[in-house]
């Protein structure tokens, strides 16, 4: 902490970090539950000490240390006393870092019981744990919350179209805390099984995408994965059709190994997210504590761009160019993005409860259509001149008249002369 302190990285106070992932926000702060929830879903310890309450919380003990590790190092539960305990915090710490590999992403539920008794001079000098990101820690970042359900139609539109396209944006990557939490629509019934809105198949969903969400922490890798993943043109296929689509070689084996051995757990550390906090529709996108859009109203990529750029409070010099002042992109010539088609969310039927879950309307309707292109007409010469700005030609004018009379007139004549001739001729045969 005073590392970090004095490195600026430090954004409001109280500053709680778990396991180094930051609890709460600069506009929201820690409860109860949400710090309880981080700690069961964390523990991985002996099961003796695991509480009745966190079983309550995030269901049972998935991963836990064998009791006589404890016992063979003499150490007493809650207790610091002296070397011996420094002794066996390191190796604990080590348990629960192994067992969380998601430095990058939102598992600000998901937590460690940090070390409050070291002595301040050993933990100066003690090295970093190897799986903390060595890449330098950028104050102020955008923190962006997604909570979402497996191919509900306005998820699928925000992941693959306004999301994909910013994140695509290497100087946003570089400015976001992305926080995804693939669990909307998930509850468990009385005998701690999970139900979906949409059945199995949705849940099977979610588990795949809790292990994307852990195994892939650079965030324009895992948005990628995620859009595809969640791409249309996966409707009506299985999810192993999809995992085999979207990951090859070593990324295949690191999903399939996830889902084998801790999608269950990922999920109900998800799952305990999404219920601290209600999520009245989906996709619900939260800001730096602010919900972006509404149940009738999809998120585009300028409004999502836009409420990034004012969330965004770190150093100036790290701000992308859409992000720049109006005169800036002027000389930058930076073109503004074109407005997209929308997708509403889906708003639920009724309620959460602790049974079923929210319910949602499936499909939802589409946002307000593009003005469209007026059709074209086609105009005459002399309609030409005139919307062009000039009046027709007198000579014109006259010459279309005179065209219209004489013609008629000289059609006349004629045909009098001829019966006039044909008179003539029958009275001289009479």
């Amino acid at each position: 902490m005073i590392r970090e302190e004095r490195s600026g990285s430090v954004a409001w106070m109280p500053y709680t970090i778990v396991d180094q992932k930051v609890l709460g926000s600069a506009t929201e702060g820690v409860p109860l539950n949400m710090l309880k929830t981080s700690i069961c879903s964390a523990y991985t310890g002996p099961k003796s000490f695991y509480p009745a309450e966190c079983v309550k919380l995030v269901g049972e003990q998935k991963e836990f240390a064998p009791e006589e590790t404890v016992a063979d190092k003499g150490d007493k539960p809650l207790v610091a006393a002296g070397e011996n305990t420094q002794g066996a915090a390191a190796p604990g710490k080590g348990a629960v870092n192994t067992g969380l590999q998601a430095p990058a992403k939102d598992d600000a539920l998901e937590g460690g019981d940090g070390d409050i008794d070291v002595d301040l001079k050993e933990e100066v000098a003690t090295p970093a744990p190897a799986n903390v990101p060595t890449t330098p820690v950028v104050a102020g970042k955008a923190q962006l919350e997604m909570y979402w359900r497996a191919f509900c139609p306005g998820c699928m539109s925000f992941i693959t179209k306004p999301l994909l396209s910013l994140i695509r944006n290497k100087e946003f990557q570089e400015i976001i805390d992305f926080r995804p939490v693939p669990a909307a629509g998930t509850s468990f019934d009385a005998k701690g099984n999970f139900v979906c809105t949409a059945g199995m198949v949705e849940c099977l969903g979610h588990k795949w995408l809790s292990c994307a969400v852990e195994e892939f922490h650079q965030i324009g890798d895992l948005v990628e994965r995620i859009a595809c993943m969640e791409s249309k043109d996966n409707k009506g296929m299985t999810w192993s059709f999809i995992i085999n689509r979207c990951f090859e070689g070593e990324a295949f084996t690191k999903m399939k190994t996830c889902y084998d051995t801790k999608s269950d757990d990922l999920l109900r550390k998800n799952v305990a997210k999404r219920q601290a906090l209600r999520v009245p529709w989906v996709p619900y996108v939260i800001l730096n504590g602010t919900p972006l859009g509404d149940a009738s109203h999809g998120i585009g990529l300028k409004q999502l761009m836009d409420a990034v750029c004012k969330a965004y409070s770190g150093p100036k010099d790290l701000w992308p160019a859409p992000c720049q002042p109006k005169r800036l992109r002027d000389e930058a010539e930076t073109k503004a993005p074109a407005e997209e088609v929308v997708v509403k969310p889906c708003a639920p039927k009724k309620k959460d409860t602790d049974t079923t879950g929210n319910q949602y309307d499936d499909p939802p309707g589409i946002g307000k259509p593009l003005p469209t292109e007026p059709e074209a007409k086609t105009v005459t010469e002399f309609e030409a001149k005139v919307i062009g700005g000039k009046q027709a030609d007198d000579e014109e004018t006259s010459s279309a008249t005179m065209t219209a009379v004489v013609i008629p007139g000289v059609c006349f004549v004629a045909l009098v002369a001829i019966a006039l001739r044909l008179t003539r001729d029958h009275k001289k045969d009479a």
